[in-house]
């Protein structure tokens, strides 16, 4: 054919060429044979060199590319290899025959960038490994798998890197996530869009907005353009930092960028709505989603009308609240419920449904809850170490942006001169005034990390002589806790949104605790580091008299020997600090690293363990550097004045993990 004897000697005589021929001309043959015959030509004058690809044919399509395969096949002569790789089907089988070995390869582009960016099992598996050490939060046994995997030879490829990139951001390691982000680039591995948005979730963990702005400005810049992945991972990371108005920025940029909304974007946006008490927007969300597949999961046909009738309900629109309630139980009645989880979901979603149509029968004071809510940006500049420089405006600032205090004024419940007035009267300098702020001299008890809030609104409606006080990192968390104290009526509850450890460093009063409550905190990997002696000039000692500290990998982990030190100075003498938790591991960790907590003049322990604990517990309790990890459940005189169930209970243990342990220790004053 004219294209094969013009193509032929040009192709053989090593010269590039571009040939255009008709449909069924021999294109295919008059590149395939000169492939080839370079092929064996290199096999005879060095048989070790198989294995390749040697020959790469790059095709647009998979029907193209499987046509040439055939034509390979046929005319390939013995001991050539031809393999053929492309979309749309399970990358796996292509993978294992490419490591088996090939000499001609026919591949479309996508597959083909895949599986280089793979870069072969050895780096396959090395990825693997530093993925799981990623999902168990070892970052130094992931850096371990990294450096070894280099260190025999091993080419750092895109899906290495990435994996990389990624663990660091779950260990909450930014600085070491920017690293490895620079190493690629080193590497002239420009980042994509997938290492893009796992860096604007490491910035938002850190709770820094600016800098994930600049990140998708960036990503624009680059013609990286954001994906619905990292639309959603932008409008989750603004709701937990309370940047509502970010997420409906950022959302109005998701046409320019060519996404459609799916569930996770609705309802995310219902949660963004709901915590702005922005009640037409909701309804507009529920009408521009009606018919869409998005709208049909569980999560938003009944969630969005739950969201609607709560937000209602708050703002004394009874009639709507009652027509969302009554859409959201018709949705929950026609769910199928195909997972232990939609079933699960089902059970949280009529809890919500009940407590909002009992809710609507009573009077609540919403403002008043307001008046007893203090949040902290998480990058707030205006708290440092020593307690003196909280601004009241940075507070009423976080409250305006974070929950829907703005919709009230406008509304009518109250006025903004009030809200800055009480917020005044509540904080002397950084300080909380308990007195100010529950009206009553009662003891203040703390819960860190209330996640939703059954539980401490539980505890502050069975004891109502106590203050108690929800502490929260999780903005969207803490509207779940406001709106259930609204709802239960439960005056004496406050609830701080931001980090636990700067509550407690810079703006919880000394001595003013009685109880400090942690339930179900979440275990990071830890691992024993080198003697050392704290910030605080607190001392950890060891049982032979060495120093030593257990620490974790995570660098966002709050349960530290500083944050025990903070919790001890927060504590009145004699106050109970309780952990509650269904990991034992972790709980030996805790036990280590508070018994090994010691003053700063003595050697005299910090705490001591809790004497008032039911015999049965004692009997088949386990000794921990002084302290005592007792199987079951705490009761009153370690804090827990009703047993209550948590949302992560009923989520996430389901049958599983069933034993729970508990530590409970009490302040021993320093002299």
């Amino acid at each position: 054919m004219p294209i094969q004897a013009y193509g032929w000697p040009v192709a053989l005589s090593g010269r590039d060429c571009i040939g255009i021929a008709k449909t069924g001309s021999g294109k295919t043959l008059a590149f395939l044979l000169p492939a080839m015959h370079k092929i064996q030509s290199w096999l005879d004058e060095d048989p070790g060199e198989g294995g390749g690809p040697l020959a790469l044919v790059v095709v647009p399509t998979r029907e193209l590319a499987a046509q040439i395969h055939r034509e390979a096949e046929r005319f390939s002569p013995s001991g050539q290899r031809a393999c053929c790789v492309y979309g749309g089907t399970p990358w796996e089988p292509q993978a294992a025959s490419l490591e088996a070995g090939v000499e001609l390869l026919v591949a479309t582009p996508g597959r083909l960038a895949f599986l280089m960016a793979r870069g072969g099992e050895a780096a396959a598996r090395a990825a693997r490994e530093i993925a799981a050490c990623g999902s168990r939060k070892q970052l130094t046994e992931a850096v371990a798998v990294f450096e070894r995997f280099t260190a025999t030879g091993g080419r750092a490829t895109r899906h290495i890197l990435s994996t990389l990139l990624n663990v660091h951001v779950l260990c909450g390691d930014l600085p070491g996530a920017l690293g490895v982000s620079q190493k690629m680039q080193d590497s002239n591995l420009q980042l994509g869009v997938v290492e893009y948005t796992t860096l604007l979730k490491g910035h938002l963990a850190y709770g820094d907005l600016a800098a994930a702005w600049r990140l998708l400005e960036e990503m624009e810049a680059a013609q990286r353009a954001p994906d619905l992945r990292t639309l959603n991972t932008f409008l989750r990371g603004c709701v937990k930092l309370g940047a509502l108005a970010d997420a409906e920025a950022v959302y109005a940029k998701a046409s320019q960028w060519r996404l459609e909304a799916d569930g996770a974007t609705y309802k995310i946006l219902a949660q963004v709505y709901s915590q702005r008490l922005k009640l037409k927007a909701l309804m507009k969300l529920l009408k521009d989603g009606e018919g869409t597949e998005a709208l049909g999961q569980l999560e938003n046909a009944a969630g969005l009308n739950v969201s609607i009738g709560q937000v209602a309900c708050l703002l004394g629109q009874r009639k709507v609240a009652l027509k969302g309630i009554t859409r959201a139980e018709e949705a929950l009645a026609a769910a199928t419920e195909s997972t232990d989880f939609d079933h699960l979901r089902r059970q949280e979603l009529l809890r919500e449904v009940r407590m909002i149509k009992k809710a609507m029968k009573e009077d609540f004071d919403l403002m008043g809850a307001f008046g007893r809510l203090f949040a902290v940006p998480r990058r707030c500049t205006d708290i440092d170490t020593a307690g003196r420089g909280v601004l009241h405006g940075e507070v009423f600032k976080a409250l305006c942006q974070g929950f829907g205090l703005e919709e009230c004024f406008l509304r009518g419940f109250g006025e903004e001169e009030d809200s800055r007035a009480q917020l005044k009267r509540c904080l002397k300098g950084s300080q909380l005034r308990w007195k100010r702020i529950f009206g009553s001299d009662g003891p203040v008890k703390l819960e860190v990390c209330s996640g939703t809030g059954d539980w401490v609104v539980a505890q502050a409606l069975k004891d109502p002589a106590a203050n108690w006080v929800a502490s929260e990192l999780r903005y969207d968390r803490v509207w779940s806790i406001v709106t259930k104290s609204v709802f239960e009526k439960c005056s004496n509850l406050a609830v701080l949104a931001g980090d636990a450890g700067s509550f407690l460093k810079s703006m919880i009063p000394e001595g003013s605790l009685s109880t400090m409550c942690i339930n179900f905190p979440e275990p990071p990997q830890t691992t024993r580091n080198v003697p050392c002696k704290n910030c605080s000039g607190f001392l950890l000692v060891g049982e032979m008299g060495e120093a030593s500290c257990d620490d974790a990998e995570s660098y966002l982990h709050l349960l530290t020997s500083e944050f025990f030190i903070d919790a001890h100075s927060a504590l009145v003498p004699g106050g109970v600090l309780t952990i509650f938790s269904d990991n034992q591991e972790y709980m030996r960790s805790l036990a280590r690293t508070i018994g090994l907590l010691r003053g700063p003049s003595d050697l005299a322990r910090c705490f001591e363990p809790l004497g008032d604990v039911p015999a049965e517990h004692l009997e088949t309790a386990e000794e921990m550097c002084g302290l005592l990890i007792c199987q079951g459940c705490p009761g009153e005189e370690a804090g827990h004045v009703v047993q209550a169930s948590s949302q992560f209970d009923r989520f996430f243990q389901h049958g599983q993990h069933l034993d729970r342990f508990y530590l409970a220790v009490c302040k021993v004053p320093m002299e």
